[in-house]
């Protein structure tokens, strides 16, 4: 991530909470505030990115596979692209076989061009306005071009993994160590919170696959919520038990 990106992110975050005039002491409670409801707007984004099907613009396969894949806020980025494409004009400049230049440009706009080139073996596109290159995003010129050549799918080259509805997965791993390193912390607390969080929407959208899905994911869930309760007791007897061989030598200390 870039300097000026790290930035925008931290001042997104705090933005609301925090001012010149913020003591010390005021900054702890609100930071802690900021954190809770960034957790709460992504429990909503995995909600809608789950849970809600979107409005598709076009009967384009790209646009159907773009909000089969990406996150809700990204496949409305992605979608915008797709859907801008669609009033571009698109014209062979140059041709050296398996590698072809094109200029891309508005109907109402031709001064504004946008030189393409296009690797076709290989799917492989370059545009002067550098937005994969920049945001990780397929700009609409590279998909006007796409779709003038007969390539009417994302390249899965061009789908990145963090942009993906599944891209939490990968990072899993890495989300455990931290949450166990600092599970004790008001921040564990936290992550460890929206972490069973997402497993439990990832349970039931594949409960709501089929009925015999969506039973097994019941009755998973609830004897995942019983051996909880259990854990929760035997920790509790655990500590007293703990506790109790202090107390009776004490006391015997005290009797003589």
């Amino acid at each position: 991530m870039y300097s000026t990106q790290r930035s925008r992110s931290v001042n997104s975050l705090f933005d609301g909470y925090v001012n010149a005039r913020t003591t010390l002491q005021d900054f702890a409670e609100q930071y802690k505030h900021a954190l809770d409801d960034r957790y709460a707007k992504e429990a909503r984004a995995g909600f809608e990115t789950f849970y809600t099907k979107p409005v598709l613009k076009t009967p384009l396969p790209m646009e159907k596979q773009a909000a089969e894949v990406y996150t809700r806020k990204l496949f409305s980025v992605v979608q915008e692209e797709i859907y801008e494409s669609l009033v571009l004009a698109v014209k062979l400049s140059q041709d050296d076989g398996l590698s072809k230049t094109y200029e891309v440009a508005r109907f109402d706009e031709e001064h504004k061009v946008f030189p393409v080139g296009l690797n076709i073996a290989d799917q492989i596109a370059s545009c002067r306005c550098k937005m994969f290159e920049f945001e990780g995003i397929l700009c609409r010129h590279v998909i006007a071009v796409f779709k003038a050549t007969n390539i009417f799918l994302l390249p899965q080259h061009y789908i990145l993994k963090r942009w993906t509805r599944n891209a939490k997965d990968d990072a899993m791993l890495d989300t455990l160590l931290s949450v166990e390193m600092n599970g004790n912390s008001q921040g564990g607390k936290n992550s460890q919170y929206n972490l069973l969080y997402q497993e439990a929407l990832k349970c039931a959208e594949e409960g709501m696959a089929s009925d015999h899905s969506f039973k097994v994911a019941l009755n998973a869930l609830r004897e995942a919520r019983i051996k909880i309760l259990n854990a929760k007791k035997n920790a509790i007897n655990g500590q007293k038990l703990d506790t109790a061989p202090s107390t009776n030598h004490d006391d015997e200390k005290t009797s003589h």
